[in-house]
C-alpha cells in the first residue's frame, strides 16, 4: 500500500511542478514505486504505471498493456475514477481509449 500511496502523491506533485526536469524527475520516481508494487503484487501496480505513461505521452502501446494487465487484478479502478484521472485528459476522448475502456468495462 505505501507504494501505492507514493505513486499517487509523486504523480501529483508531478503536475504541479515547475519545470519539465522536475516533473520527469517526479514522474520517474513515482514509477519506481508502481514498478515496486508490481513486482510485490502481480497487476496491483499496473494501474499506476498505466497513468503515468499517459501523464507522459500518448503512447497507446504502453497506456493499453498496463490498463490490460489491472484489469486482470483486483486493482482496476470503476470507471469513474479513471473519468477523473487527469492523467488521462489529453487522450480520454480519443476514439482507441474510448475502445479499450468498453472492452475493459463491458
Amino acid at each position: 500500500m505505501l507504494h501505492n500511496n507514493w505513486c499517487g502523491l509523486l504523480q501529483r506533485e508531478a503536475r504541479k511542478a515547475g519545470t519539465m526536469g522536475e516533473r520527469e524527475a517526479l514522474l520517474a520516481d513515482a514509477e519506481l514505486h508502481a514498478l515496486e508494487r508490481e513486482k510485490v503484487m502481480r497487476s496491483r501496480g499496473a494501474y499506476g504505471i498505466a497513468s503515468i505513461a499517459a501523464e507522459r505521452s500518448t503512447n497507446h502501446d504502453e497506456i493499453e498493456k498496463w490498463l490490460r494487465l489491472a484489469a486482470r487484478g483486483p486493482k482496476l479502478p470503476p470507471p469513474a475514477h479513471i473519468d477523473a484521472d487527469p492523467a488521462f485528459d489529453h487522450i480520454r476522448n480519443e476514439p482507441w481509449f474510448q475502445h479499450l475502456l468498453l472492452e475493459l468495462y463491458p
